[in-house]
């Protein structure tokens, strides 16, 4: 590409001027605040066009910075260029449209419609970033931007991929971005959040279900209390037939209450009692006499005492005045006397005994026995003994009656707890059953609406399986370009090092470059920290930086290149050397924006071709 002519309807503070341009090196000369830089946006203007800033950014953007002043209608102007041997013109009015052009093939005089993506072409894959890295140089703009790196890995990657430039990896690497983007899109987040506590739901509810009683022991609990009521109500008519047979023997023993036994048993125990000192009184003891004779015998023992008494004093004083037998008879007949008095007085106290004992025998029958007796007889004392025995028996049979009473009773209350606490359990387990049910309810809910989410849940499962898929390619790419950086920078850095050392004179012969474009220079193969070198050596190493890449990424195209005020920093030699280097080796245009006259006076004493133009 050669810049031919540049004619400027109205941008900034130019107006209505035509610049002829030529071969080799233009010197556009100008004082401070002549219009140098401002010429300088207007080339890049004419290849880019213009971005338009918003709300407050607008006041600031390049479209209002070099708006004219007089307002004119012809803001813009016309770049004529020759390339690949054929003239074109690009025409742009900015404040028609900051980005739109006409371009116009002038060897053939017809105009070219073409597209972005074909106009971007027919610069040779130059975008605005890339021409500001490598072709234009601002005022202290000899380092490239922080995102040159990555527009250099892009080319290197698209040459050594796809063979061509044309075919911009990058470009691969944002559409598949953005059709990454369209399927994040696409991705339904709320959809798995919902399908996540819908699944979380339902797993808690399982959880809750687990913990519940397992509902095939409900039929066993139903048998165990039909079994305890079928007890219960057997034990109770057991009890029925008690009480019935208690009242039975109640009524027959004339006791209906249980306190009116006692006085019972101590007729029974007193009747034995009396029955038993009858029959010691039998044995030690002659029968009693019967009838009224037995009231005589203490007449009678008292009428022998006396008696006894008397003939023994009788015969003892007769023995002692008189003496003989009769004396010895009558003592004798005393001591008869008194032994029979003895013995008659045992046989008053068991007379009166026995009295006693058939006195409290007749008084308990008159108390027992329906018909009370008059006297005490045997056959009177065989139904007194009847009657006790009967009523003794009677009672101990009723307390053995009223024991199992109490048993069936006790039993029928543990029944009747163990059943209440059957129940209770049952109840609780039917409330479990009814909520287990609710449970059910609940899950079939759920899965209703997880099968609602199914269409959803789809289109996720694509989704993932393209973004995936996306990402798999993005990833090969970035591979690729590491690889391919490897490979293509050795290219790069071999020529950077040729042309630092041709423009240094050799005084550094080597330019090591990093994947980050972070540049370390060799002399007499010691490395040189770029912080170490002086500002003029550090712009000529961007500048050999730069001159290699414009070599990479053109390599069949001569590009102009712009240098505006970048020797500022040169003394007088670094300038010649560079400007020679420049005359002899680079084979485009060179435009040299200064508002000095040293460049110029270095190239005349350099004999160097060159063309000025004054602003």
């Amino acid at each position: 590409m050669k810049y031919n002519r540049l004619h400027i309807n109205h941008f900034g503070k130019l107006q209505n001027r035509t610049l002829e341009f030529s071969d080799g090196i233009n010197v556009i000369y100008g004082p401070n605040e002549s219009g140098k830089s401002t010429l300088h946006a207007f080339l890049e203007s004419m290849l880019f066009g213009m971005e338009r800033g918003r709300g407050k950014a607008a006041s600031h953007d390049i479209y209002s910075r070099y708006y004219p002043e007089e307002g004119s209608s012809t803001y813009g102007g016309v770049l004529e260029f020759t390339q690949n041997d054929t003239l074109y013109a690009i025409y742009r009015n900015f404040k028609k449209d900051p980005k739109g052009y006409t371009l116009m093939d002038e060897t053939h005089n017809r105009q070219l419609n073409i597209t972005d993506t074909e106009y971007y072409q027919f610069l040779n894959q130059m975008t605005l970033p890339l021409y500001r890295n490598t072709i234009s140089l601002g005022q202290l703009q000899a380092a490239t931007s922080k995102e040159f790196p990555q527009q250099l890995r892009n080319h290197i990657v698209n040459l050594r991929t796809s063979g061509s430039a044309a075919l911009d990896i990058t470009q691969a690497k944002e559409s598949l971005k953005k059709e990454r983007r369209r399927w994040e899109q696409l991705y339904s987040k709320e959809a798995e959040q919902q399908l996540q506590n819908l699944e979380l739901q339902k797993s808690q509810i399982l959880e809750e279900q687990a913990q519940m009683i397992s509902s095939q022991e409900l039929p066993e609990w139903e048998q165990e209390k039909s079994r305890l009521q079928n007890q219960i109500e057997t034990e109770k008519a057991k009890r029925t037939g008690l009480l019935a047979e208690i009242r039975i023997q109640e009524s027959v023993l004339n006791a209906p209450q249980e306190e009116n036994w006692d006085p019972v048993l101590e007729d029974a125990q007193k009747c034995q009692r009396l029955l038993d000192r009858r029959e010691k009184l039998k044995e030690r003891y002659p029968e009693p006499l019967p009838g009224n004779a037995g009231h005589f015998f203490p007449v009678l023992t008292l009428c022998t005492f006396f008696l006894s008494i008397l003939s023994i004093i009788f015969g003892l004083f007769s023995m002692i005045t008189r003496g003989g037998l009769a004396s010895l008879a009558l003592i004798i007949l005393g001591i008869l006397l008194f032994f029979l008095f003895h013995v008659s007085k045992k046989r008053a106290k068991a007379q009166l005994a026995f009295r006693y004992v058939d006195r409290d025998l007749l008084d308990l029958c008159q108390k027992v026995l329906p018909e009370p007796p008059n006297h005490i007889s045997p056959e009177i004392l065989q139904d007194l003994i009847d009657m006790l025995n009967s009523r003794r028996s009677g009672r101990a049979l009723l307390n053995e009656l009223h024991k199992e009473e109490r048993s069936i009773t006790e039993h029928i209350l543990k029944l009747q707890e163990e059943l209440d606490r059957l129940m209770i359990q049952l109840d609780a387990k039917k409330q479990e059953m009814w909520q287990k049910t609710q449970l059910d309810e609940r899950i079939r809910e759920l899965e209703l609406q997880i099968e609602e989410l199914e269409p959803l849940l789809e289109r996720n499962k694509e989704c993932s399986e393209e973004i995936a898929a996306i990402d798999l390619a993005i990833q090969t790419i970035n591979e690729l370009s590491v690889t391919a950086f490897d490979s293509f920078g050795s290219y790069l850095q071999a020529k950077a090092s040729e042309l630092i050392s041709q423009i240094t004179g050799g005084c550094y012969d080597r330019l090591l470059i990093d994947d980050e474009l972070h540049i370390t220079l060799e002399h007499n193969h010691t490395p040189v920290e770029l912080k170490s070198l002086s500002c003029s050596t550090l712009d000529q190493v961007y500048l050999s930086l730069r001159i290699a890449c414009i070599d990479f990424f053109w390599p069949d195209d001569v590009v102009p290149i712009l240098l505006d005020e970048s020797f500022a920093m040169y003394d007088s030699d670094r300038i010649r050397e560079t400007l020679s280097w420049l005359s002899e080796f680079y084979p485009g245009q060179v435009f040299l924006f200064t508002c000095q006259h040293r460049e110029e006076t270095i190239m005349q004493e350099a004999h160097i071709a060159y063309q000025t133009i004054s602003l």
